[in-house]
């Protein structure tokens, strides 16, 4: 027999050692995974901070929105001060309008409101006459030089009738020497208009309504008369008894 030399054990500080080798690549790639960890995290931390930025771009979004905000609240400031103004000139019209209607329906009404029915009627046909005498003048100006005598009568009668309508409106102290006129122009003018109302139906019509308002003209005139008679004979009366008074004093 021969002796085999007795095997070797390791010792345990020696197998740690061994075992220490072998789970250094494990160690080695857990660090390296480690320091890969380390990298993300330091990219992570680079990153964090561009990523604050975006708060600090909204703080200035904000106060560029507060400033418009302000900017708005000053305009509207501004225009609510100023919006009262325009709204006193309409409140000035408004006031000032029913001081103008008094007087305008007072110019209008003229003095129609006492008138009689004679002076109404006179007033109409005056006003009738006005119009259709103007028109027959126009008419016969533009038919040759025979009509001229025609044609500057009518239109004297249409001036007269259209004053005499105003003196009947506001019952002018005058009127009635007005209308006479008329009766004394209409009087002398009408022969030479009536030679000519059978061939022109315009004249005819002019005739006609100058002989109309003749008749109520008159007919005013002859009011007006007997209103003068009867006053001058109150006035007489009044004379009369105050002469009769007197004569009783004296006595």
């Amino acid at each position: 027999m021969t002796h085999q030399p007795p095997q070797r054990q390791p010792h345990e500080h020696e197998q740690s050692a061994y075992e220490a080798m072998n789970e250094q690549p494990g160690r080695m790639q857990q660090g390296g995974g480690a320091q890969m960890t380390g990298v993300q995290s330091g990219a992570q931390s680079e990153m964090r901070p561009g990523t604050q930025s975006g708060p600090q771009m909204g703080t200035g979004a904000s106060g560029q929105s507060s400033q418009t905000g302000t900017g708005t609240q000053e305009m509207s400031g501004q225009m609510g001060s100023q919006g009262p103004q325009p709204q006193s000139q309409p409140q000035t019209q408004i006031q000032q309008q029913p001081q103008m209607q008094p007087q305008q329906t007072g110019g209008a009404r003229s003095f129609e409101d006492h008138l009689t029915n004679e002076l109404r009627i006179a007033l109409e046909d005056f006003t009738e006459l006005s119009h259709v005498a103007g028109w027959c003048a126009k008419e016969c100006a533009g038919m040759g030089p025979q009509m001229q005598t025609c044609a500057r009568i009518c239109q004297d009668i249409a001036e007269i009738a259209e004053l005499n309508e105003k003196m009947i409106a506001r019952d002018s102290m005058f009127g009635p020497e007005l209308a006479e006129t008329f009766i004394r122009v209409a009087t002398e003018g009408l022969p030479d208009i009536r030679q000519y109302s059978r061939q022109h139906p315009h004249i005819a019509e002019t005739v006609a309504t100058i002989e109309r308002t003749m008749n109520s003209c008159e007919t005013v005139l002859g009011m007006v008369g007997q209103q003068g008679e009867t006053g001058a004979m109150n006035q007489h009366g009044q004379m009369d008894q105050m002469e009769q008074h007197g004569q009783m004093g004296q006595m």
